[in-house]
């Protein structure tokens, strides 16, 4: 008969491939197409990926039609277009990331907290497929990637003890930074880090503070050669100049409340239920944690019980101060608004923080068996909120991509994500010139330039005219340039297309 260690490794491997397996299928499952949905960050992505694999190195288009053709690539970070010049079709690598992140959360329950194979599963399942990661993975888009990245974070450090402190940490360290790689809104997982790292489950206080200090400066280094690619290439550590923001605190603030607790209601009676767990949920988990202080030392918590409160600790310290660092963020940089998706960090480290809490006090030896059951009622009330909420929308985006061709996910109360999709569009020999030369260049198939900018001589118009043979009329330059060309091109012919007006010429002399 097999040895019981033998049978629990092969369940531990059973599971994580079952894990990974479920939000695999899904992610597959979601296209009909089997190509995965197209943003305007999607396009970029793609483009970028495109020139790392044409050997042309981590760049970008300038889509200038005249000078140099291609510019450093800065905006957003390597990672993720790294692995879509793979060649990997983009739908196989958010399924395999979105699988993994799910394998992981079964490790880090499993392995680490030792719950039953089929509690880690479910748990697993629960966090892996919350309705922002499925938006997430839905696109080309970096986050399940960088999620993937935190969750290894995450397993190194929930094992940390007095005996594997700083190999863990270290783990921990490159795991945070491969995520800053992928996206760069995770560098506010450090300030967490560090806060969380004093509470750590070690003995020498000395050692956790040298843990807290040496946090910032190994992330700095480990981040240093991406700023300094930001700035020689880019002229901006933060890779492309950002605009102060229009939006004030506590607008930034509702959008983040409202993108969190929309991965767990329904509707408004959920809403309602969803805000009543929460506060409840707090109100346990810190009087049961004051409650583990004072009778620390009498030894009554065992380790699987010590390690769940720690990793319920790290998570909801993570999520926290994630989802804090955002909305400040936010209130002084302009981008995105904060929705479903610069937010699905924090769903997945809120959902870990409240699995690891139910499993804490599931398991405490302080309470009888109705106490334990009444003190995780709400943890587990919110976790059946969130799956009940990712199977809605997800069976809504089932059938919404099959019949308009867009996923139509919430956003936000009256928007929607959508899919940007190619149009059909007569053929253009030549040029075309756009204010978005990246994005019409991806819809139409045409060989788009950027407008170069105004005001134009003589000598330039004539420029224009020989290099380019078309002109999408979108906004006041491109009407100003239309209008002197046309003086110039009497035979030039302005067309409707798609709402637009495109000016079409032959070239000089033909």
């Amino acid at each position: 008969m097999p040895r019981p260690q033998r049978r629990s490794i092969d369940s531990l491997i059973l599971g994580a491939l079952l894990a990974s397996l479920l939000p695999a299928v899904i992610v597959l499952s979601l296209p009909p197409t089997g190509s995965l949905a197209i943003s305007p960050d999607s396009i970029a992505y793609l483009t970028v990926a495109g020139q790392i694999a044409a050997g042309k190195g981590l760049s970008m288009p300038t889509f200038a039609l005249f000078g140099r053709a291609t510019q450093a690539f800065t905006t957003w970070p390597p990672l993720f277009p790294l692995v879509l010049a793979s060649g990997v079709a983009p739908i196989w690598v958010q399924a395999l990331a979105l699988g993994a992140l799910g394998a992981v959360t079964f490790a880090l329950f499993a392995g680490t907290l030792r719950v039953t194979p089929l509690a880690a599963l479910l748990v697993a399942w629960a966090c892996a497929l919350s309705m922002p990661l499925l938006v997430d993975a839905s696109y080309v888009w970096s986050e399940v990637l960088a999620l993937l990245m935190a969750a290894l974070m995450l397993w190194s450090l929930a094992g940390i003890d007095d005996s594997h402190a700083w190999w863990r940490w270290a783990m921990g360290m490159v795991s945070c930074a491969l995520s800053i790689y992928a996206r760069y809104a995770m560098f506010l997982l450090v300030p967490g880090l560090m806060l969380a790292l004093w509470m750590a489950p070690l003995q020498a206080r000395a050692r956790r503070l040298g843990l807290v200090l040496l946090t910032p400066v190994v992330m700095a280094v480990l981040f240093t050669p991406l700023l300094v690619h930001n700035l020689v290439q880019g002229h901006h550590f933060t890779g492309a100049a950002r605009l102060a923001s229009g939006r004030g605190l506590a607008s930034n603030l509702s959008d983040a409340v409202m993108a969190v607790t929309s991965a767990f209601a329904v509707a408004r009676p959920w809403v309602t239920l969803f805000v009543v767990a929460s506060v409840a949920a707090l109100v346990v988990a810190v009087l049961a944690w004051l409650v583990r202080l004072r009778g620390a030392d009498a030894g009554m918590a065992d380790k699987p019980v010590d390690a769940a409160a720690w990793l319920a600790r790290l998570t909801l310290v993570l999520a926290l101060v994630y989802a804090a660092g955002m909305v400040l963020l936010r209130s002084v940089v302009r981008f995105d608004g904060l929705d479903t998706r610069l937010m699905s960090p924090a769903v997945y480290l809120l959902g870990v923080a409240i699995c690891a809490s139910a499993v804490a006090h599931a398991r405490s030896p302080r309470h009888a068996a109705w106490e334990r059951a009444v003190l995780i009622l709400p943890f587990t009330m919110l976790m059946a909120l969130s799956l009940h909420r990712a199977a809605v929308q997800g069976d809504e985006a089932w059938h919404a991509w099959r019949r308009t061709g867009a996923p139509e996910w919430p956003r936000k109360p009256l928007l929607v994500y959508l899919n940007i999709r190619p149009i059909s569009v007569p053929p253009v020999h030549g040029v075309v010139l756009s204010e978005r030369p990246m994005m019409v260049q991806f819809l139409t198939g045409w060989t788009v330039r950027q407008i170069p900018p105004g005001p134009w001589s003589d000598a330039e118009l004539g420029d224009i005219a020989t290099a380019a043979r078309a002109l999408l009329v979108s906004d006041r330059d491109s009407a100003e340039l239309a209008a002197r060309l046309r003086q110039r091109l009497p035979r030039a012919s302005l067309r409707p297309l798609a709402g637009r007006q495109l000016l079409q010429w032959s070239a000089p002399g033909g």
